[in-house]
């Protein structure tokens, strides 16, 4: 059986591609899936704004990284915390927490110190081994049943987290995982950016 969740960290690289040299970014992509990375990366790093940044990756991560849900959430530096900022799903949303804090104090913290990504292979189970965790109880009502978070940083500081979460138990593996982290300092820098102006 899977475990519930899995944390891997970009030193693994070498771990989720087999043999190679774990400080390439480039190392052991499918030339297609290589194509996408790199075109969704130049995107990215035309964007002028942190909303256009977000409206590309919801318009094209999805043949890398598949999601039914996307979210971004930002740390307010003042209090440490984490809010939300941009999040669109395919279906109803219970848990938005649009400019509401969330507590800093879980198991996130750790990701963003270490550049780690953490997949949630089952919600449900995830849950019993969580069971005060209110965000996983939402989302499991919100229909969703696995997830992957990716910590981001901005001109070499944290920013804060991009979550993406599926309706399928096990949708993410560890070559999501290498994508992610390939991407990882690109959607950083480009979600970084001054939102539009009104």
């Amino acid at each position: 059986m899977i475990n519930a969740v899995e944390f891997i960290h970009p030193i693994d690289r070498e771990r989720l591609h087999g043999t190679g040299d774990p400080c390439d970014p480039r190392h052991d992509f499918s030339p297609e899936v290589q194509g996408l990375i790199d075109e969704l990366s130049a995107m990215l790093r035309a964007a002028k704004t942190s909303d256009e940044a977000f409206e590309l990756l919801v318009d094209h991560l999805g043949p890398l990284l598949p999601f039914d849900r996307i979210a971004f959430s930002v740390i307010d530096p003042a209090t440490q915390t984490l809010a939300a900022n941009r999040l669109l799903s395919n279906h109803p949303v219970v848990w938005h927490s649009e400019g509401v804090h969330l507590d800093w104090g879980s198991s996130l913290g750790p990701l963003m110190s270490e550049g780690a990504i953490r997949i949630i292979h089952d919600l449900k189970h995830y849950q019993r081994l969580r069971p005060s965790s209110e965000a996983t109880r939402a989302l499991l009502q919100e229909g969703m049943r696995s997830s992957l978070a990716v910590p981001l940083y901005h001109d070499g500081e944290p920013l804060g987290f991009l979550f993406l979460t599926s309706a399928a138990p096990e949708a993410y593996t560890t070559q999501h995982a290498g994508v992610a982290i390939a991407l990882a300092p690109v959607m950083g820098q480009a979600l970084g950016k001054p939102p539009e102006e009104l």
